[in-house]
């Protein structure tokens, strides 16, 4: 049991992303068979997406107030500007250049890093995205996930039918966090 407690440990230190510590969504098991959006359209995708809930994540650590906008840059690729708030009224943003790779399929770049996969399991264009995705390392996964909708608030069912776009795809929900978008959030235009 001790072998396998540091066995996640030097995972953890690892894992893209810069954690520095084991997050809970770091287990033993492999990955799910999930299933992509396949009909998905970047166009309508595109906008101001506010995150209502996420797993946690060493890039988001302290973050409330977060969100993500796309934004079309003519040549078959977007930027996408992720922002939050620190501690205090701090700001966080980050920024990459993406492309679709495959009908639900995102890649984006962010400087510095290596490029990340984001699958789109679900979407409605107009109320609510569900992104996902896991990194197998032997027998370790590291899960990332996100509940995207497009106001700052969102009702118990949508929020429900989010979740389970998460469960009918094998990703265990009770992983989520709540990110605050209350009425204190200033977010960076």
């Amino acid at each position: 049991m001790l072998l396998r407690a540091v066995a996640l440990a030097a995972v953890a230190l690892s894992v893209p992303g810069g954690l520095c510590s084991p997050a809970k969504e770091i287990s033993f098991g492999q990955c799910p068979e999930i299933t992509l959006k396949q009909d998905f359209v970047l166009d309508p995708y595109l906008g101001l997406w506010y995150e209502q809930q996420r797993f946690d994540n060493g890039f988001e650590m302290g973050l409330d107030c977060a969100n993500a906008r796309y934004t079309d840059l003519g040549d078959g690729t977007f930027e996408l500007h992720n922002s939050g708030r620190k501690a205090e009224d701090l700001f966080a943003e980050s920024f990459a250049i993406g492309y679709v790779h495959a009908p639900g399929h995102i890649i984006a770049k962010f400087e510095g890093h290596d490029p990340v996969n984001y699958f789109v399991l679900d979407t409605d264009y107009d109320t609510f995205a569900a992104v996902y995705n896991c990194v197998q390392l032997g027998e370790l996964r590291y899960e990332y996930a996100w509940m995207f909708t497009r106001e700052t608030s969102a009702s118990e069912d949508l929020i429900a039918k989010i979740h389970q776009v998460f469960v009918d795809n094998g990703v265990d929900v009770s992983l989520f966090q709540v990110t605050n978008q209350g009425p204190d959030c200033v977010y960076i235009p």
